[in-house]
Formats: C-alpha cells, structure tokens, sequence
C-alpha cells in the first residue's frame, strides 16, 4: 500500500542521512538546513538527538512555504511539518513574508530570527542611462514561476511605439526552447533570446530588469539589479513590495496584467529623474543587504546557540 511505501522511503531517507551525516556530526557545534523539507528534518531529529543545536532558513513564502509544500505532500510530510515548531532551535526567515508563513505554520515567534539574503557589495558608479535597454535575468524553468507570457506581450505591444527598445531575455532552464518558440512567433527583433550568460555583464547593459515572479521568497536578482544602479519593474507580491519599499524603490505591476506592465515600461522610457531612483534603491541595498552586515547576524546566532547548549 502507500503507506507502506512512504514508510519504507521514509526509513530508507533516515538511513541514509543517518549514516552520511554521522561523521560531519561529530565535530560540528550548529547544523544549518537551507530549506524546510523533509530531508532537513530527519537531519534536524539526528541533530538533536546529538545535542547539536538546529537552524533552518526558510527561503519561500506566499503558499509555495517551505512548510506549506510539506503539508501538501502526503500525510509522512504533515506529520513533519506539524512537529516544525519542537524540531529546530531557531528557523531564519530572509524577509517578512516568509516570517509571516512560519507564524502561521505555528513557529513561536521568538524562534524565528529575520536575516536577508545579501550581496557583495558594490562600489557605486555614476550609469548613464538610456532608458532603452530592458532585462530579464533569472530562470527559465517551470518552478520558477515566472510569467514571461504577460513580460513579452507588453513588451511586444510596447515596442511598437518606441522603436529603440530592446529587451534582452538571459537565462536558461527547462522552458528555454518552449519561450524560444513563443519569441519566435511574436517575430519581434526587439527581444532576443541570450540564454545562460555572465550576470554582471547584462547588469552593467541594462537600463531596467522586469521581473515578473508569480511568487518569491527573496528576489537575489532584484537586489543584485538595485546594486548595479539598475531601476527595477517587479510583480507586486508581498516579498517585492518589501524590497521596493513599495513602489518607492521601483515599479511594481500587477500580477498578470499586461497593461500594468505596459504603463510600467513606459514610465521608465519617459522617466525624468532615473539616476534618482536608482541611487535611492543603491542606498537601501547597502545599508539593509550588505553580506557583511549579515554575516554578523547569523554568527551571533551561532553564538548564542552553542552558548545555550553549553
């Protein structure tokens, strides 16, 4: 039956981590899990039962959570994902609205620490903007959840009027050929496919990145973008709102609405005070993502654990 199979996979997976960790256990003073699945809880249970101390960073809000996939994949990974608050000593949440999900998955408050990701910083160069040059930089894959059929249909339409534009598609994954195809048969020379290439080199090209996420824990692109002085459009879900103050740091576009999108690459076309915006976004990354900054917080964290188990 299937739960014969869940429980014999779910033995196997025990084994297995059991066995593989045991020796990297030894010597360790805090095990880290980069995600809340159920391989990072059997670890956290052969962890605790080695009076080692048990962080998890949980990277994904909105209902795609790292506990609200658990709860949605078979009744092993339930019964784990309700034991999440009793399990690990502290879960680290990189924005509010992940802090939001472990809150409602029942996590007390006082075991959730927000640490963002973080950037290497940049020292900051005066761009010279054409507002013409538009990215799209990240994933092409169908768990990525992008909406690239709403960025090309505005794009498309949007190009017609302003004949200079260029969008630059960079990027690779198991949907390339699938929008490959789509690029094609809008037959649209203003976009081009450039597949996987080097990041920092198409920062330094663009005048703005679009980043049409249906849902996001913490957008790494976006802040790498605002730390090049690129001015950002990104779909308005909660961990973009957060990163763009708002509005008050970019362009935020309805989720699946063309002429949002539309509206929004036209503001940046016509934009008066681009350098503005871009340095507003520039500060804000620097002062809130450095890896400095956070690279102290979680030692801390560190600290304060291993300090708590002695």
């Amino acid at each position: 039956t299937w739960v014969d199979k869940g429980l014999f996979n779910l033995i196997s997976i025990f084994l297995s981590l059991f066995f593989n960790s045991k020796k990297y256990m030894k010597n360790a003073d805090v095990v880290h899990c980069h995600i809340g699945n159920l391989e990072s809880f059997l670890v956290a249970f052969i962890a605790r039962f080695n009076s080692k101390p048990v962080i998890c960073k949980a990277a994904t809000g909105s209902f795609q959570s790292d506990i609200g996939v658990m709860k949605k994949s078979g009744i092993i990974n339930r019964i784990f994902s309700l034991l999440a608050n009793k399990i690990f000593n502290k879960w680290v949440a990189t924005n509010n609205s992940v802090k939001k999900q472990l809150l409602n998955a029942k996590i007390n408050t006082d075991k959730i620490s927000l640490i963002p990701n973080s950037i290497v910083q940049q020292q900051q160069v005066e761009k010279r903007f054409e507002m013409k040059n538009f990215l799209y930089l990240g994933r092409l894959a169908k768990t990525a959840n992008r909406d690239i059929p709403t960025m090309l249909k505005a794009f498309d339409k949007i190009s017609k009027h302003y004949s200079d534009i260029e969008l630059s598609i960079v990027g690779d994954g198991d949907m390339y050929n699938e929008i490959k195809d789509h690029v094609q048969s809008i037959n649209n020379n203003s976009i081009r496919m450039i597949g996987f290439d080097d990041s920092f080199k198409w920062l330094r090209w663009a005048d703005c990145i679009i980043q049409p996420s249906r849902f996001e824990g913490f957008s790494g692109t976006l802040i790498e973008a605002m730390s090049h002085n690129v001015i950002c459009i990104a779909n308005d879900i909660p961990s973009n709102r957060e990163l763009l103050q708002n509005g008050a740091l970019g362009f935020l576009t309805k989720v699946g609405c063309q002429d949002d999108l539309y509206n929004n690459i036209e503001k940046v076309i016509n934009a008066q005070n681009p350098n503005d915006i871009a340095n507003k976004a520039f500060d804000h990354v620097t002062n809130n993502y450095s890896i400095k900054m956070n690279t102290k917080k979680y030692i801390d964290l560190y600290e304060s654990l291993i300090s708590n188990i002695g």
